[in-house]
């Protein structure tokens, strides 16, 4: 097979220039301790269900699975059953995501 090599040039005006609105967020050096709430188990089958969890959106939240653990979670994902966003574990923050449905509940921070 004959593979024909071209040469790529780099033009400034054709890229695109980053999304300046778009920012990390800021995460603190370590999570505070669990929340001591009583957690509430919101039992909903109609629509999406991560439609209880978006208004968490860009927030902390304190999230039990049902396999029994829980951490804190930076929140940036909520479509289609799936959430995503950045947990502590040990000593730093990394990104994390599993179905809903692994939920148990959760608590929502500003």
């Amino acid at each position: 097979m004959y593979v024909k090599k071209t040469s790529t040039k780099f033009n400034k005006s054709t890229t695109t220039k980053p999304n300046k609105s778009f920012s990390m967020p800021v995460f603190p050096d370590n999570p505070p301790d669990p929340p001591l709430l009583e957690r509430s188990v919101e039992n909903g089958s109609e629509g999406d269900v991560t439609d209880v969890i978006k208004p968490c959106l860009n927030k902390y939240v304190y999230i039990w699975l049902k396999d029994g653990s829980s951490f804190w979670m930076y929140l940036v994902y909520a479509e289609e059953g799936y959430i995503g966003g950045w947990i502590w574990l040990d000593t730093q923050w990394h990104y994390f995501g599993t179905c809903m449905y692994n939920v148990d509940s959760f608590v929502s921070y500003s």
